[in-house]
């Protein structure tokens, strides 16, 4: 009977390692494959984060593109739910419970369709040359792809537009004191030339490591960008 007894016993500490095994295998795929889909669902942010796949692309700010990232955020969240959280070690338990928040918080907050304000005094598509200061812009491709990626910004502003749109169609309004600045944010973008743009500056101080042919290269390459893409967006 002993012997039996502590077979048994035996076999419940496996079991049990085993679950706890799964249980933290299941969470840290899932992590992984949330912060994949971040990445790329994100391109500016993946940028910033050094992941330099997506560098030639903006997010897609369509209203369908918002609601395909809710629905996965709502898949996201049915899997935390799924894994044992007392089957996790200590340390995942609080990750699983911060994790679950913020899917929950993002899967709440999308019945308030902030997304159709996409843009305030503190920033939006009148600011966009800012993000230039936050990139990882270190060699010569990485500014080629910011270029790239300029070259597409008429797609992003009408994006916003249409959600600002959208938004004011439906009630949805910032309140008018975050407003103020907006139209002398959007002056600095209503220029001329190119090198008057706030974009053009980030191709002033290009690094000196840089042989001379291609700083020039890179700096005609920007006047032409924002002369045929950025510059009529706005």
């Amino acid at each position: 009977m002993k012997t039996l007894t502590i077979c048994l016993t035996a076999l419940t500490i496996i079991g049990s390692g085993a679950a706890f095994a799964d249980a933290s295998t299941d969470f840290a795929t899932l992590l992984d494959e949330h912060w994949e889909a971040h990445l790329a669902n994100d391109p500016v942010n993946a940028s910033m984060n050094g992941d330099r796949r997506f560098n030639d692309q903006w997010q897609d700010e369509s209203l369908e593109a918002i609601e395909r990232r809710h629905q996965q955020s709502r898949e996201f969240l049915q899997r935390v739910y799924a894994i044992d959280r007392g089957a996790l070690s200590a340390d995942d338990q609080l990750n699983h419970e911060l994790f679950r928040r913020q899917l929950q918080d993002a899967v709440d907050e999308h019945q308030f369709k902030d997304f159709l304000m996409p843009f305030s005094h503190s920033g939006g598509i009148q600011t966009l040359h800012n993000i230039s200061n936050q990139l990882r812009l270190e060699t010569v491709e990485d500014y080629d792809d910011w270029l790239a990626r300029l070259g597409k910004i008429k797609d992003l502003i009408e994006q916003e537009i249409d959600l600002a749109e959208t938004g004011r169609k439906s009630g949805y309004m910032p309140p008018k004191i975050l407003m103020e600045r907006i139209p002398n944010q959007l002056k600095m973008q209503l220029v001329e030339y190119a090198n008057e743009s706030p974009f053009f500056r980030v191709f002033e101080e290009l690094p000196e490591s840089f042989s001379a042919a291609d700083r020039e290269r890179l700096r005609a390459k920007a006047t032409e960008t924002l002369e045929k893409s950025v510059l009529p967006a706005y």
